[in-house]
């Protein structure tokens, strides 16, 4: 008949936590199941910096996302702006939306901006990008 054994969790944790800090077994490293680390050969990253060969992308900031009507979906276009902005409360983001056109976010890469636009339109907005 087996009997259960209860261990409660930070047990468990004591456990698991040493048999890492005992590290490999014996037999494990007889049977060659531990990696080696080679010192020889510095571990190498791709460089984030572009070389001189590579064309320069531009980046253009300062866009701002404008939007300009919100349709018949007023509900989902304010969630929209409060998801984007989320320093503004509902009342301000009501009065944002219904207040348009009205500047959501300024000073956005065009990556961002797009991406903004993109959101807003699919709540039901009408958006520029300047």
């Amino acid at each position: 008949m087996r009997v259960p054994v209860l261990i409660t969790a930070s047990a468990a944790f004591a456990l698991v936590l040493a048999a890492c800090e005992r590290g490999p077994s014996q037999a494990d490293i007889m049977a060659g199941n531990v990696p080696v680390e080679d010192d020889a050969a510095p571990a190498t990253t791709p460089s984030a910096t572009p070389s001189a060969s590579d064309p320069a992308i531009p980046v253009t900031y300062g866009l701002s996302v404008v939007i300009t009507g919100y349709g018949d979906r007023k509900i989902s276009v304010i969630q929209a702006v409060r998801d984007a902005r989320p320093d503004l409360g509902l009342a301000e983001a009501k009065a944002l939306v219904e207040g348009a056109p009205a500047t959501v976010k300024s000073g956005l890469s065009a990556a961002d901006a797009t991406a903004l636009q993109h959101s807003l339109e699919a709540a039901g907005a009408t958006v520029s990008v300047q």
